[in-house]
Order: C-alpha cells, then structure tokens, then sequence
C-alpha cells in the first residue's frame, strides 16, 4: 500500500472520528497522517483543530505556529493561533495574534468579532467599539452569499456593541443594535437584552413582548422571568408579576428574585409580606445595601422604627465601604427614623437603646469572640469584652446588641444577654 493509500485511510477515519466527536481517536489518526506528509498545510490544519476541539490548545498552537512561518500569508493561522489563546481567556496573546491576520486580512470579519470580545474582556470598551464596528461595517459590503456564512458573528457583533453602550448608560442607542441582532439571529439573551432596553426607555409594551419571546426559546430561566415581572410592575399590574414570580419554586429562588419580590409587595404596601423575602435575600446576599434599604422601608412602614434606622445604617455603610458612594435616600431615612426615635416615649418600641437583637450561633471560648445571627439573618462578630457587666457569651443564648461597621464587616457592642 503507497504511503498516499495510507493517509487517505487514515484521513477516513478521522473524519468519521471527528463526526462523532471522538477527539483522541482523530488526533491519533491525523498525527500520523501528518508524520507521513509532514508538508501537508491541509493534514496539518485538522490536525490542530481536532487538537483544539480537544482542548490540547498548547499542542495546537506549535502546529499552527509551523504553518504560519511556512505560509506568512494565509490569515487563517494566526487567526487561530489567537483563537486558542481566546480560549483559554489569555485575552493579550489572543488580540496579538488577531492583530497579525488582520495585518494580513484587513476585513476578515470573524477575527474583527474575536477581537472586539477580546477587548470587552479587558475592558478596553474604545478598542472593542473600533473592532465591532469595523466588523459590523465589513460584513454589510459582503455579497449575500458571504453575509450568510457570517450572519451569526454580524449578529454577535450588534449584541456586544449594544451591550457596551447600555453599560455606558445610551439606551436608546443600544437598543438600536438590539434590534438589528435578534432579526439576524434567534438568541434568548439577544431577546432579554432588548427587552432591558425598551424597560429602560419605558417602552414597556414592547419589552414584555421581547421578554416573553426569549422566555419561550429558554423557559424557566430565572433572570428573564424576573425581568417580566419588572415589566408588569412598571405597567402597574402588581398580581400579573406575583404570578410570574410564583413560577419560579421558592427553593430555586436566587438572592435577587426574593430582593425584587419583597420590592414588589413594599410597592403594593404589603410590608409584612415584603420582610420576610428580603430577609431570605439578605441571608445570602448580607452585604447588599439596596436589599438593607427596601427592608428599612418596610420596617418604617410597619413601625419598626428602630429595625429600620439600623437597616438604613447598615445600607448606607455597605454603600460606602463597598463602592465608596454616598446612598442618599438611605441617608435621609436614616436622618428621619433617627429623629422619630429620638419623639418616641422611654417606653415606646422597646424600652431601651439597643437597635438589634438576635442568638449567639458561635461562640470560641478560648480565643474569646463568636458571632450572633441578627433579626436580618446576618453574622455579626462579636468579642467576648464588648459584654455588658459580667455576662458570659453561651451558643444558643437570645442577645441585645448595638452594631457598628468594621473593616471586616459588621461588629457587635454593648452586648446584653437578654431572657426568653
């Protein structure tokens, strides 16, 4: 058998290996296909895309690197030379490599997309613009053969830039590209994030239209059932967003669907039904400051005065510590809870000056300090000197306490044992 019968079977089997996605097997038979015809570009490429398919991105790259220094002129090897690196999120190495195809093919719109993602990962949002637009631009001077080949990276191209201008706060702009890339391309998040938009240009209509649509082609996903809800809030149907969130099983619900959903009970002035969901969200997410802020209200708003003068306290500080923001609303209602508590009687809400309470869930004896799960549900570390008197810390014991920031969160002081 002459060495081409040889290869020709080999090549048989590793497309039919390729076909079912049976990397081990194809690289096994191309490697030696390629040791055969050493000088075979064709043999070489599938050799370095099954080693990519297989994740062997190093191995791939040297393949590719040997075929880009014997033919310098053929864009496609650098461009996946930088799609390895692409893969293995080395973002810098990836936009080099895609620079040199480009070198080579100017318009080579694929690699404009690559790249253009590249710098959205290093936030480098002036080069990423340059790369997605210059994508976007060539792809509308292709033939429309050409555009069909391309149309999902056209597509991904109007996604990603609409995406940046969103974050940039052009609503109006992004939804633009929105719109271009779910006419191009059926995608749920294309869907969803035109949606956003059109909440956020109260087009509210609309958004629900879109949202519903990406919630057909990806049902049950949480973030796009919250965001329908989001939209019946805004048009004021309160018990149509009730039952989308009832969709979602209580146990399945991440920190930010009980946040919105207790939001949605404080905006129907439902404020008892609203605490105990933004509680579940503070136990998961205790440094949340908006979720603090929607918990005081309802608090205030059920006469928990107290409660909520150290919900807003907390918000304003985990604003601060966090983002290094100011969070004027919290400031202001903690500025009138203050003030409201400072009219109540010595024997009003609590005859004494402690603003939380809560059980002492640890406690190390030796080393002298524990932690105590407040009414929030949140840990708050304590040292066995901030106890009243002579009062000795015991696990499972109800406390009164006074809390302030520190930097590694919140601290107790003026610890009280208190009798249940």
């Amino acid at each position: 058998m002459t060495t081409s019968q040889h290869v020709s079977n080999e090549l048989e089997r590793a497309a039919r290996a390729i076909n079912e996605n049976r990397w081990d097997d194809a690289i096994s038979d191309l490697q030696v296909a390629h040791d055969r015809l050493p000088d075979d570009a064709a043999v070489a490429g599938k050799l370095a895309f099954a080693l990519s398919r297989d994740g062997r991105y190093g191995d791939a790259v040297r393949v590719l690197e040997e075929l880009h220094r014997r033919q310098p002129q053929e864009a496609k090897w650098p461009y996946m030379i930088g799609y390895q690196y692409y893969e293995k999120k080395v973002w810098k190495e990836a936009i080099e490599w895609f620079a040199k195809a480009l070198d080579v093919r100017p318009g080579y719109v694929k690699v404009l997309y690559r790249k253009g993602y590249a710098h959205l990962a290093l936030t480098q949002d002036n080069e990423a613009i340059n790369a997605l637009t210059e994508c976007i631009r060539n792809w509308e001077k292709m033939g429309p053969e050409a555009q069909d080949q391309d149309r999902v990276i056209y597509a991904k191209a109007q996604f990603q830039l609409g995406k940046l201008l969103l974050k940039k706060g052009l609503s109006i702009k992004a939804a633009r590209h929105f719109e271009i890339a779910t006419q191009h391309a059926k995608d749920h998040d294309f869907l969803y994030e035109l949606g956003q938009c059109y909440l956020r240009n109260n087009r509210f209509d609309e958004a629900l239209l879109e949202l519903q649509a990406a919630d057909r082609i990806k049902p049950g996903t949480d973030y796009i059932i919250d965001r329908i809800a989001q939209a019946y809030m805004k048009k004021g149907e309160f018990a149509a967003a009730e039952r989308v969130y009832e969709q979602i099983p209580s146990h399945r619900r991440r920190p930010f669907i009980s946040q919105h959903l207790g939001m949605l009970h404080v905006a129907q002035g439902q404020h008892e039904k609203a605490m105990p969901h933004l509680q579940i969200a503070l136990r998961k997410q205790p440094e949340n400051h908006n979720i603090h802020y929607s918990l005081g209200s309802a608090q205030e708003a059920t006469g928990k005065i107290r409660e909520a003068h150290a919900s807003y306290t907390r918000a304003v500080n985990y604003r601060k510590s966090k983002y290094n923001l100011e969070f004027k609303e919290a400031e202001e209602a903690l500025k009138r809870t203050a003030e409201m508590i400072n009219s109540l009687p010595p024997d009003d809400e609590g005859d004494d000056s402690r603003n939380d309470e809560g059980v002492i869930e640890s406690y190390n004896e030796s080393r002298g300090f524990g932690f105590i799960s407040n009414k929030s549900h949140e840990r708050v570390f304590f040292h066995v000197s901030s106890f009243e008197g002579h009062q000795k810390p015991r696990q499972g014991s109800n406390v009164r306490f006074e809390s302030e920031p520190s930097p590694k969160g919140l601290r107790a002081v003026h610890v009280e044992l208190v009798e249940k």
